[in-house]
């Protein structure tokens, strides 16, 4: 994200919309303010972009086992990571804690235990 005066941001605003709504029309569906983008969906609010995480239809949220024989510092730093991945492309808190509720799943699923999910989580700036 990058920050840009005022006078800038009305301009780059009008030259994106129309960039969003081409590209969203022929490709996302009928919303012209908002489209994925690698690994965000951006939408425009207003005057401001917002971002959050999108995955993709094929992402299998294949994160390492915990029962693998990697050192468990290893192990235990991947929740965190990711979280903070996640706080780092979402642009409101609300939506972040959102989102992290509904990636903690994705951890329990490849063994990770509670306790340290949410040491990840209590540990976020």
């Amino acid at each position: 994200l990058v920050l840009t005066p005022a006078p800038m941001q009305n301009s780059l605003t009008s030259l994106t919309l129309p960039l969003i709504s081409i590209l969203h029309s022929d490709s996302f569906g009928p919303s012209p303010t908002s489209l994925p983008f690698l690994d965000r969906f951006v939408s425009i609010t207003g005057d401001k972009l917002s971002t959050h995480i999108y995955y993709k239809h094929t992402d299998s949220h294949g994160y390492l086992d915990y029962s693998s024989s990697h050192p468990a510092s290893c192990k235990d730093s991947i929740p965190y990571s990711q979280f903070l991945r996640l706080h780092r492309i979402c642009t409101q808190d609300e939506v972040f804690h959102t989102r992290a509720s509904e990636m903690s799943p994705f951890f329990r699923e490849r063994g990770f235990h509670t306790s340290t999910i949410d040491e990840a989580l209590f540990y976020m700036p």
